[in-house]
């Protein structure tokens, strides 16, 4: 840490996913899933019929048309290695690789699209940190099985898992099991598929699928290491700091109630364990999960190599005002005075960043890799054909400096990939109207426009940030 460089093993890199940039949802032999459902616009998060396979409408669902990354790949990889990523996250779609999901035998078409991206992204030297389950399953899986409340799921799952491990062995070095799952809180069948509209307990239910996932999850570690063990496998969830609004003990205790049951997720990747707190929690909330033989030691013996997160922004607890979450994390009725926010109201906060990192490596001493971070705006290209996207570079250069200060803590970060390079679907806007990238991309939520990539004034930026090792954060 000389001179106010990041370490030469730290990775700079850029994230997208499958079902937000992909598109072709209907080509290559891939099969629907969940994520194909989602309409777009702000609020339409449980607006959706699970029996709907209409694939003639793509007006209404943005994630099918995506950005035509399965068609551009080529493209928009020559974009980043050009920018100077050296990592790049992206996501299989479970579906592309078992359609149905419970499948005798996997798409050969789907799997060797996978090898000619990893095969690129290789000879570019780029290095894949690839997600098994990016917001997705397949919609079968849900249509038949009520997805993950059946225990079968588990082992589609596995199969699954095994099947792309021992396929990219030697392409793909480090895996991440399920993105931000603890979003299923807020949001159930988007982030993992579960229907519980109609359930006369949901936190029973929710909690039940999540002990299968949880299974599963430890399943696909212990594959991965069985077959590939030179490779390596993180968690992924979403992490936000959680202040208290004044030093009301009420309010601090429950901010900090509020983070551990965030943290629950990780607890029972990292460390392989229902945490003791959560005996009340499912007392208090009418839980009695059904754990069977054989559960508890797969889990406690199959955690992950490492852990990653995606942080946006920090809310605060004010008594008697609930806090809600997106997917940019918690968020609250209750502003910090401390702090701007941006056009969506996420609130602004590199110093919590440098705080979750901290709390994260005391609680589990776990190399952490930072897989989501980024500011989405409202964009249009002005008479250059540029986008002057100071606030991005501003709201990069912060939170790396976070990062830094965080690693001179003596926190083990290991990487940051900036979510996303280019534009795509927003996740949370389900629409391209929140554009994120360094890359604008001249296409609509229709997939009308050009299709042409313009380097906005960040894509310099950033790239000068990499190439300096993060030296010229620190410039005035």
């Amino acid at each position: 840490m000389n001179n106010q460089r990041f370490p030469d093993s730290f990775l700079f890199g850029g994230a997208i996913c499958a079902m937000q940039a992909e598109g072709g949802f209907d080509q290559g032999g891939r099969g629907l899933s969940n994520g194909d459902l989602r309409k777009k616009g702000l609020g339409t998060f449980n607006d959706f019929d699970i029996n709907n396979e209409d694939r003639e409408n793509t007006d209404d669902y943005s994630f099918r048309k995506g950005v035509n990354f399965y068609g551009r790949y080529k493209e928009y990889l020559a974009e980043m290695h050009e920018l100077g990523l050296q990592c790049f996250r992206m996501s299989i779609s479970w579906s592309r690789i078992f359609p149905n999901g419970d499948d005798e035998e996997p798409n050969e078409e789907g799997l060797k699209y996978y090898d000619d991206v990893f095969d690129e992204l290789n000879r570019l030297g780029m290095e894949p940190f690839v997600t098994l389950s990016h917001f997705e399953i397949p919609l079968h899986l849900v249509q038949k099985y009520n997805g993950w409340m059946d225990r079968r799921v588990i082992g589609f799952y596995e199969k699954y898992c095994r099947t792309v491990f021992e396929r990219y062995k030697g392409k793909v070095r480090y895996w991440i099991t399920f993105n931000e799952i603890n979003n299923v809180v807020s949001f159930p069948f988007w982030a993992i598929g579960l229907d519980i509209r109609d359930s006369k307990n949901p936190m029973q239910d929710m909690y039940q699928a999540l002990h299968h996932l949880f299974v599963a999850n430890a399943l696909s570690i212990k594959a991965l290491h069985e077959i590939d063990p030179a490779a390596k496998i993180g968690d992924m969830t979403s992490v936000s700091t959680i202040y208290a609004y004044s030093c009301n003990p009420d309010e601090v205790f429950e901010a900090f109630r509020q983070r551990r049951l965030k943290y629950f997720f990780i607890d029972m990747q990292a460390k392989g364990e229902y945490p003791y707190q959560m005996k009340r929690f499912f007392e208090e909330n009418n839980v009695e999960l059904k754990i069977e033989d054989g559960d508890l030691e797969i889990l406690k013996n199959n955690t992950v190599d490492y852990i990653t997160c995606s942080y946006y922004q920090s809310a605060v607890y004010k008594e008697g005002e609930a806090l809600t979450s997106d997917t940019g994390g918690f968020r609250s009725k209750a502003k910090n005075p401390y702090l701007t926010a941006t056009q969506w109201g996420w609130q602004i906060d590199p110093k919590g960043l440098r705080f979750v990192l901290n709390e994260l490596y005391e609680r589990y001493h776990l190399p952490i890799f930072i897989s989501e971070n980024g500011v989405g705006m409202i964009e249009k290209l002005d008479e250059n054909n540029t986008v002057i996207d100071d606030y991005r570079i501003e709201y990069i250069r912060n939170h790396l400096k976070a990062v830094y200060e965080a690693i001179r803590d003596g926190v083990d970060v290991f990487g940051y990939t900036y979510w996303g390079p280019f534009d795509i679907v927003a996740a949370s806007a389900g629409s391209m109207e929140k554009r994120y990238g360094f890359v604008f991309v001249d296409y609509d939520d229709y997939g009308n426009g050009s299709g042409k990539l313009f380097r906005k004034k960040s894509f310099d930026w950033y790239r000068h940030v990499i190439d300096t090792r993060g030296a010229s954060l620190f410039e005035d």
